[in-house]
C-alpha cells in the first residue's frame, strides 16, 4: 500500500502546454533535461504522450553539464524549436540566469521552475507549492504516529 504525497508527471508537461498558448501556431518546442536525472524516462514518456495528443513535436535535449548549454540551444534552434522548457534539477536549476540569457539570445520563450527562473529573466515559471507540501507531509506523519495504519491513508497529488 502506498501513502503520502507524490508529484505526477502531468506537471512536467504543463510548461509546454503554456508555451503552446504563448505561441499557438508553433509546432515544435524544446525541453532541456539534465542527463543524470533518474526521472527522465518517466518525464520523456509523459512529454511524448502530451506532444502526440496536441499534435506538436517536442525535442528533448539531455544536457550533460552547464558547458553544454550553448550547444543545446544551438541544437534547439537548428531543430526549429519555438519555445523551450527546462526541467529543474540541482544542475539546471542552479544556472537559471545562463539558461534565461541563452533563451533570450535565441528568441525562445522559456519556462522554468520557480520564481528564481523568472527573476533570472525567464518568461514564466511553474512550481510545486513546497511549503504546502511540507505541511501536508507533516499531517501524514502525525496521523501515522497517532496510530493510523499507513494503508488507510490515501496517496495524494502534491499541491
Amino acid at each position: 500500500m502506498i501513502t503520502g504525497l507524490f508529484l505526477i508527471t502531468s506537471t512536467v508537461v504543463k510548461p509546454i502546454e503554456l508555451l503552446q498558448e504563448v505561441r499557438p501556431q508553433a509546432t515544435t518546442f524544446g525541453f532541456l533535461f539534465h542527463v543524470a536525472n533518474p526521472c527522465n524516462p518517466q518525464f520523456r514518456s509523459a512529454v511524448d504522450d502530451m506532444a502526440g495528443a496536441h499534435g506538436i513535436k517536442v525535442e528533448i535535449i539531455e544536457v550533460e553539464g552547464m558547458a553544454a548549454l550553448a550547444d543545446a540551444f544551438g541544437r534547439l534552434q537548428s531543430l526549429g524549436a519555438e519555445g523551450v522548457a527546462i526541467i529543474s534539477d540541482p544542475v539546471l536549476g542552479s544556472n537559471f540566469a545562463e539558461i534565461a540569457d541563452l533563451a533570450r539570445r535565441h528568441k525562445l520563450p522559456s519556462s522554468g521552475a520557480g520564481r528564481d527562473f523568472v527573476d533570472a529573466g525567464g518568461l514564466f515559471a511553474l512550481s510545486t507549492n513546497f511549503p504546502a507540501m511540507a505541511k501536508r507531509s507533516a499531517w501524514f506523519v502525525d496521523q501515522i504516529l497517532k496510530g493510523t495504519p499507513p494503508g488507510e491513508l490515501a496517496a495524494e497529488q502534491a499541491p
